[in-house]
This record gives C-alpha cells, sequence and structure tokens, in this order.
C-alpha cells in the first residue's frame, strides 16, 4: 500500500479549509442608474447631445449609448413601426466631483434614443443631472430637458 506524502495532505487540508471557511462580506455592489431620452426624430441638420453633470460629492462612471431606429413597415393608416438597426456603447468615463461628460449623436432618418448609463457607489443619484438638447446647424440650442437617473432595477 503506498502513503501519501505528508506535504501533499498538508497541501489538501488546506485547501479544504479555505473552501469550507464562510464567505467574507464584500462591500455593496454599485447601484446601477439610468437616464434617457426616448426616441427623438432630430431634423436633418440637428443632432442629439448628452450631457452628464457631476455635481455630486462623489467619484461616478457613466457611458453612453446611442440606439438608432429605421422604418420597418407600414400600414394603410400611416402608422409605421420602427426597429433598432444599430447601438454602440461608449468607454466607461470617471467624472469627479464637480466634473462633467458630453456627447452628440448626429441625426438619423427614423430616429435615435440616447442613454447615460452610470454606476454609483455610496453616491446620491439626486444630485446627478443629466441634460438632453437638440443642437441646431449653427451650434444653437433649438430644445432641451434636464433629467435625473432612474433606478434600472
Amino acid at each position: 500500500m503506498k502513503r501519501i506524502p505528508t506535504s501533499l495532505l498538508v497541501t489538501m487540508s488546506i485547501l479544504l479549509s479555505l473552501v469550507s471557511l464562510p464567505a467574507t462580506a464584500q462591500g455593496a455592489p454599485p447601484q446601477r442608474f439610468r437616464s434617457e431620452t426616448g426616441l427623438i426624430i432630430p431634423g436633418p441638420h440637428q443632432r442629439l447631445r448628452l450631457v452628464v453633470d457631476g455635481t455630486s460629492n462623489t467619484i461616478l462612471t457613466v457611458r453612453f449609448r446611442r440606439v438608432e431606429y429605421m422604418q420597418d413597415s407600414c400600414n394603410s393608416d400611416g402608422v409605421c413601426k420602427l426597429s433598432v438597426s444599430s447601438q454602440t456603447t461608449s468607454p466607461p468615463i470617471t467624472l469627479m466631483p464637480g466634473e462633467a461628460a458630453s456627447i452628440d449623436f448626429p441625426s438619423s432618418p427614423f430616429g435615435v434614443r440616447g442613454l447615460v448609463l452610470g454606476n454609483f457607489i455610496g453616491t446620491d443619484v439626486r444630485n446627478v443631472r443629466v441634460t438632453a438638447m437638440l443642437i441646431g446647424p449653427t451650434g444653437n440650442v433649438d430644445a432641451f430637458v434636464n433629467t435625473t437617473f432612474d433606478d434600472q432595477a
């Protein structure tokens, strides 16, 4: 009968004891929030600009998502169905207190939807503001709306 070396027994017992230990408490997972424009159909020379204003007193990480639509089918009453033709998401950007970030989305013939996705730890998201603007051909703001983040849960 073969004997198991002592070092192998010690190693196995250490590994088994580590596996059987209760999991240690982890920090709270980041909260995920988003703000979105809904479907907007800008004019031919307009673009959609999204701005997130980090007025919070903590650090936040955001990503911008652009969802573009195309016309699918129309019925005899002129009601047209739209479907998603493409979507892109920016890499995450970290904003320090008092910083802001923005992105411009070009016009799309059948509409575009802009989203700001955020991860926050210990942040009061009521202090984070998202502004959606329609920018005209000369750079003027044709329309805007201020929003806040909604819980994605």
